[in-house]
């Protein structure tokens, strides 16, 4: 796939075309191609990005040699939550000192037109949160730090 924030050209089955996506909040976004328009939701994957028809119809997207999308994960384990690319901060949900638990929302990103949710890999303490509601970032900055809750 390459193309803009939101115009992409894809490539399904051997056929590409001009894809233009608009968010809708929460995940969705509605596609519009030449053959018409259908709402969607979309997941980021550590390749690219997962698109799910109403229809139930899954399409897996893959970055284009030389774009560069830093996975979310990687910073993950130790243990600063990052920002897969640049966007907005719509909601901080924690702040420093607050116990959380594995897979709880901490912060609501914009990017690409679409929300992202920042949760928990594990249970454990917010120690700082780096960023503010309103905020723009930055791809890879560290938006908030945890501390993983000791095993019992």
């Amino acid at each position: 796939m390459a193309g803009t924030a939101d115009h992409w050209l894809v490539r399904v089955n051997g056929r590409e075309r001009q894809v233009r996506f608009t968010g809708a909040g929460g995940g969705r976004v509605l596609c519009e191609t030449d053959d018409g328009a259908w709402p969607a939701r979309v997941e980021r994957t550590p390749t690219g990005l997962e698109v799910t028809t109403a229809s139930g119809r899954s399409y897996r997207f893959e970055w284009s040699a030389g774009e560069r999308h830093t996975a979310a994960t990687d910073s993950r384990r130790q243990g600063g939550l990052s920002a897969p690319m640049p966007g907005l901060v719509l909601k901080v949900l924690v702040r420093p000192g607050d116990k959380v638990r594995a897979h709880q929302t901490l912060i609501v990103l914009e990017e690409m037109k679409m929300e992202n949710n920042i949760e928990a890999p594990y249970e454990g303490t917010v120690k700082t949160v780096n960023s503010a509601e309103g905020g723009r970032f930055a791809e890879g900055v560290v938006l908030v730090e945890l501390e993983q809750a000791a095993s019992k």
